[in-house]
């Protein structure tokens, strides 16, 4: 049950913004066009869809045994690193199985800031790092054991769809919450 009057400072801090941009409009509209231009690029970066940059090709070493392609893609809603010395920011999408012809293997994609793939294209030895890093985020959120060979495949040889390598990465499944422990079972902290 809602309480009343529980949204009147959300409505309060509406008004403000309102107010506070109807003055701006009046008194600085050069600014005011500035600040609604500067929203809409900035929306318009958050809307863009990834771009595929590369795709590799591991060795799943456990728990099952298999093949894992990696869609390395560019996307401006990834950060930037604030300095070189800051770790790269990484962003990824759910794990899915497929199955092309008689092959069947998973599916992960995992996105950079377009600055960051930039800045690596020219040198090998950068690029071979972001995808080792691409590597280890799949272990890490996937809670697999990868080979660390891999051999790389240009962005035409993307694992599925642009569209679906969108939708993996905007709407990554949540992991599934462990089953509480049945009766007479203790959970260990």
């Amino acid at each position: 049950m809602e309480v009343p009057g529980s949204q009147n400072p959300v409505l309060q801090q509406v008004n403000q913004l309102w107010s506070m941009l109807d003055d701006m409009s009046l008194n600085s509209p050069e600014s005011y066009r500035s600040f609604i231009e500067k929203q809409l690029r900035e929306g318009a970066d958050a809307c863009s869809p990834p771009q595929p940059e590369s795709c590799i090709r591991v060795a799943i070493l456990g728990p099952k045994q298999g093949v894992l392609y990696i869609n390395v893609c560019s996307w401006k809603r990834v950060p930037a690193p604030i300095s070189p010395e800051q770790p790269v920011p990484v962003g990824g999408g759910r794990l899915d199985y497929q199955t092309e012809g008689k092959e069947q293997y998973s599916v992960l994609d995992v996105a950079f800031n377009p600055e960051v793939l930039e800045r690596a294209r020219p040198d090998r030895q950068e690029r071979e790092q972001l995808h080792l890093l691409a590597i280890s985020f799949a272990q890490q959120q996937h809670g697999l054991r990868l080979s660390q060979r891999f051999s790389t495949l240009s962005s035409t040889n993307l694992k599925g769809s642009a569209q679906a390598m969108k939708d993996r990465l905007v709407s990554p499944r949540q992991p599934e919450q462990p089953a509480p422990p049945s009766a007479g079972e203790t959970e260990t902290p």
